[in-house]
């Protein structure tokens, strides 16, 4: 099987990432992994940025960064916005290839714009035969506010949680280490009802996706 993780602002160097720990686990069980991600400066971690993106195999696993403009935690203005921008500009062009090839597909919640180009695929018939996963690790608006206030903009606030809805709306299944999580779904107005699964742990593709093995 072919997974595509989606996860713009994890941690690549930390072993103990929950993305990358789940990344690993998938190519311990034989599958072969693709995860998406940014290049930008975060939470004082420097990458190396490219132009556009590029693509290489560390530890089993394929791994795109794509560029982003960088910022910081502090930066939560303007060079934030920036940040942004870019990486979705650039992420539309290059994530219809690598969709292509995935069987599922696990979008993180750090970033519920990375879903809106994938809602386009499945409406337009592209994801026959995929399954479309949503992480929640994080609510919009609700962590955003708590994390860095309304400063952040309330435009920005409403844009994240229209692109949230879209994700709870066109996902086959979501998933969510959160207790709380299934309420809030519940809440938007979506179906919760075989359809969500709370994992302490993370994603256990064979107990609740019900995957083949490779």
């Amino acid at each position: 099987m072919k997974v595509l993780n989606i996860n713009r602002y994890m941690d690549l160097e930390n072993p103990a990432d929950p993305c990358m720990m789940l990344c690993k686990d998938f190519i311990s069980e034989g599958h072969e992994v693709t995860l998406v991600t940014s290049a930008d400066t975060y939470s004082g971690r420097q990458r190396k940025s490219p132009l556009f993106s590029t693509s290489s195999v560390q530890e089993g696993i394929r791994i795109v960064l794509v560029h982003s403009r960088p910022f910081s935690e502090q930066d939560m203005g303007k060079p934030f916005y920036r940040s942004v921008k870019s990486f979705t500009r650039i992420y539309k062009r290059v994530i219809k290839k690598y969709v292509r090839q995935a069987n599922l597909i696990i979008v993180y919640s750090t970033a519920p714009a990375d879903i809106d180009k994938l809602a386009d695929f499945k409406r337009a018939g592209k994801l026959k035969n995929k399954k479309l996963v949503y992480h929640i690790s994080d609510l919009w608006p609700t962590t955003a506010v708590e994390r860095y206030g309304r400063h952040i903009g309330e435009k920005f606030l409403t844009k994240m949680q229209y692109f949230e809805d879209v994700a709870f709306n066109n996902a086959d299944f979501i998933v969510s280490e959160l207790q709380y999580a299934s309420g809030y779904v519940f809440s938007r107005g979506y179906r919760v009802e075989g359809r969500f699964q709370y994992i302490p742990v993370g994603i256990d593709e064979t107990r609740h996706l019900h995957l083949n093995t490779p």
